[in-house]
């Protein structure tokens, strides 16, 4: 029995041992989730590499942010760069499926047409917005001058007052308590608890109570409101949970020299974002789990889970990862029978003269246009005229005679030459070469803004017909309604391609009538 028991003991220790080493070495298959797909780079940004910061839509639309730009796509088709959008930093969706951006350069409204509006809650350090909220129906700006409130983002107020100036690092806004909206603010290097009540109209702070942590919780670099209420601060290597009165600090066992930087909730679960990967658990004591795969090791900025995928933001891109095997939201529904988008994107630019072609040739004759004279013409004509008069006398007969004689001389003369110059400075960069380049960049943005109105026209109607097929009732009214949406859909791609779509669905159900064939592309 003693022999049995030391065998026993000892197996325990050589396999928390292991235990231990997989840990340290980022094993996954010891600490991944099993049930949970692996991860995977979100095919819709491919080109991303730095990204900050992430938000998802309700709608399905997808925003990623970097440190020079914002990406956008409508969660079907491929991501779009937004220009007029700085270094981001934090990103929110609201409820009616407008994107919030912290920048730099003050708050950023981008509507779901990709139409950018800067709002800037202040003048100087308050442009600087580090952190966007979302609560109780208003919008909060944590800059670097203090926290700004506005409702819509239409009008920014500074909560002054009872509320010190100083720079805002994160904020995290809770629910209702005693009539009263709760904000936390990490101000200055300190928690302050912000109770907002409604006067004439909008929110008032009328205190700015500073909560103390622990000694060993160290400083703070992220908040979370939790469904129950309570506040999560997440320090570099520690978690402070405040419930009223009552605060706990636990060390979770992360590996030696990580450092946590955000933290968010979802699934059932808490997702921290680090220097070294991203950890979840189900309870800020654990037990937490590292991710599998790259994003166990890989620098991440953001996690969010939003539908049916956990989302990263990181040094290496957006990744996305499943919550269940069976599939993904990204996941693509094509109806049978119909066009690839591609086919049907370069058929449009096809039809709309905006392909390479154009340009092409353009190019190529600035190149060859170094090498032609200039021709010039020139052409001058002079005509003269002379008077020349003479006088004489002559004595005869006895009488003297007067001689005078008159003479008239005209002349002209014209020339006309041709003159040949050639510039040989043009062969190796022509003027003209700078005009090309402005056409050049004006078709490649008017050639973006076709190919994202023919890929929201194709995947919304791949949306459609998915719900049409799942129909329970093919001949009821909300069928019916998906039917005339498909032709709808159908008709608008019809007249970007010029009839190619009706063609090649022929006698396909949902196919609409298509227009007058003009020309083939």
């Amino acid at each position: 029995m003693g022999l049995g028991s030391q065998g026993t003991a000892g197996r325990r220790g050589v396999l928390g041992l292991l235990g231990i080493a997989l840990w340290l070495g980022g094993a996954g298959s010891a600490w991944g989730d099993p049930a949970a797909a692996a991860w995977r780079r979100d095919s819709r940004f491919p080109s991303l590499s730095d990204a900050t910061a992430v938000a998802v839509s309700a709608q399905g639309p997808v925003a990623v942010g970097t440190s020079r730009t914002l990406w956008w796509s409508d969660g079907s088709g491929p991501g779009r760069r937004v220009p007029g959008v700085g270094t981001v930093r934090d990103l929110r969706f609201d409820s009616q499926g407008v994107l919030w951006v912290a920048t730099d350069r003050g708050v950023q409204r981008v509507d779901a047409s990709g139409r950018v509006r800067t709002l800037a809650p202040g003048r100087r350090e308050a442009r600087q917005v580090e952190r966007i909220g979302i609560g109780a129906g208003h919008l909060y700006a944590g800059t670097r001058a203090g926290v700004y409130i506005s409702e819509g983002g239409r009008r920014w107020v500074a909560l002054d007052g009872a509320v010190p100036a100083g720079p805002v690092t994160a904020l995290a806004a809770g629910g209702w308590e005693q009539g009263r909206v709760v904000l936390w603010v990490l101000l200055a290097g300190s928690l302050r608890r912000i109770p907002l009540e409604e006067r004439e109209g909008r929110l008032v702070a009328r205190s700015a109570l500073r909560q103390a942590l622990p000694g060993g919780a160290g400083p703070s670099v992220d908040l979370l409101v939790r469904g129950s209420g309570a506040l999560l601060v997440l320090g570099p290597k520690t978690l402070t949970q405040v419930a009223g009165d009552r605060l706990r600090t636990v060390r979770p066992p992360w590996p030696p020299g990580l450092r946590a930087r955000r933290i968010s909730q979802g699934a059932g679960r808490l997702w921290v974002a680090s220097d070294a990967g991203i950890l979840s658990a189900r309870a800020p004591e654990g037990p937490w789990r590292r991710a599998r795969g790259p994003m166990g090791r890989v620098p991440t900025w953001q996690v969010r889970v939003a539908g049916e995928a956990v989302f990263a933001a990181g040094a290496r891109g957006l990744w996305l990862r499943p919550l269940h095997s069976g599939g993904s939201p990204a996941a693509r529904w094509h109806p049978p029978r119909e066009p690839r988008v591609r086919a049907v994107q370069r058929v449009a630019l096809r039809y709309l003269g905006l392909g390479p072609e154009r340009m092409r040739k353009l190019r190529a004759g600035v190149d060859r246009r170094g090498w032609l004279p200039s021709l010039e013409l020139r052409s001058s004509y002079r005509r003269g005229r002379r008077r020349v008069s003479d006088s004489d006398q002559t004595f005869s007969s006895g009488a003297l005679h007067r001689l005078l004689d008159h003479r008239v001389d005209r002349d002209g003369e014209a020339e006309l030459s041709a003159v040949l110059r050639w510039d040989f400075g043009d062969v190796l960069y022509h003027p003209e070469a700078i005009d090309v380049s402005r056409e050049s960049r004006a078709v490649i943005q008017l050639r973006d803004e076709v190919l994202d109105e023919v890929t929201q026209l194709y995947f919304e109607r791949c949306r459609v017909l998915a719900e049409l097929a799942a129909q329970a009732d093919p001949a009821g009214p909300k069928a019916q309604r998906l039917r005339i949406r498909a032709e709808e859909l159908g008709s608008g791609l019809d007249a970007w391609t010029g009839g190619w779509w009706s063609q090649q669905l022929g006698t396909s159900p949902f196919s609409p009538r298509g227009p007058a064939r003009e020309s083939k592309p």
